[in-house]
């Protein structure tokens, strides 16, 4: 009877351990994470619109705010590379027309193209992303 009561014990701990493994695991596959300031969440990258979205729908307002304010830099990002392209194109086209005014709109192109790389406005984005999953994270965490 004691073979039986010790064995039935160690399936009964056996049971608990894997269950209590797989919460632990399920909800670490829930939590946000910053790779190479890129977004993963549940093993996939995704974008910070889609980390927004998903910050409004488990109700963290915070996380919502600092995604938004990094899709925002980012949208802003592609509208100075795209002036910063057509200031280029364009001074291209006056300087090989012969006016000397195009160098300086290509080199005005170009700044506003290299904008986005800047030192600064990266660790600003990268901020932005690490406290809304920062954000995001504590909210899971809180209502477990």
């Amino acid at each position: 009877m004691f073979i039986l009561n010790s064995s039935m014990n160690f399936y009964k701990y056996t049971i608990i351990s894997l269950l209590l493994l797989l919460s632990i695991s399920s909800f670490s596959q829930n939590q946000m994470e910053l790779v190479r300031n890129r977004i993963k969440y549940q093993g996939l990258e995704i974008s910070a619109k889609d980390a927004k979205e998903i910050a409004y729908e488990v109700n963290s307002p915070r996380a919502y705010e600092s995604f938004s304010k990094a899709k925002k830099m980012n949208s802003w990002n592609l509208v100075w590379a795209f002036v910063g392209g057509w200031e280029l194109g364009s001074g291209a086209v006056n300087l090989a027309q012969g006016y000397t005014v195009g160098a300086l709109d290509m080199l005005i192109g170009a700044g506003l193209i290299a904008l986005p790389y800047t030192g600064k406005r990266k660790r600003k984005y990268s901020m932005y992303l690490k406290s809304g999953i920062e954000e995001y994270n504590r909210t899971l965490e809180s209502s477990k």
